[in-house]
């Protein structure tokens, strides 16, 4: 949360791309005291889709008003998340965490790789 609230307060616009059951997911944010903390938030249920997809990022990018050129999307799934941001051509940016944390020679490659979330300041920064 407190990366979220921050980017917020730098002016960055802060989405939520969620694949799953609408309630599901939003018991998730709730539980977790984040579902205030995102200036939209697209589950690919409300989208009519059943997985996550190309579809849900671009809907994030549409309502937030920016453009995929701009985009930094993070996510830790190099064979789900980051091939799916790689096709809405936004800033694929990989958290090293989870299951595919040791994974070293992924496809598709990211654009960029952080091992804490609070480093996309520095990333963002760069950018």
């Amino acid at each position: 949360m407190p990366t979220i609230l921050r980017l917020r307060e730098s002016g960055f616009k802060v989405g939520c791309a969620s694949s799953g059951k609408s309630v599901k997911q939003w018991q998730k944010l709730v539980s977790l005291g984040l579902q205030h903390c995102f200036h939209s938030v697209v589950i690919s249920e409300d989208l009519g889709l059943q997985a996550f997809s190309k579809e849900v990022i671009d809907e994030v990018v549409k309502r937030l008003g920016a453009d995929g050129s701009e985009t930094v999307y993070i996510g830790t799934n190099p064979k789900a998340e980051i091939r799916i941001a790689n096709e809405a051509h936004v800033i694929a940016v990989r958290l090293l965490k989870g299951d595919s944390r040791s994974e070293k020679k992924i496809e598709p490659r990211p654009m960029h790789e952080i091992e804490k979330l609070s480093e996309i300041f520095q990333l963002v920064q760069h950018l």
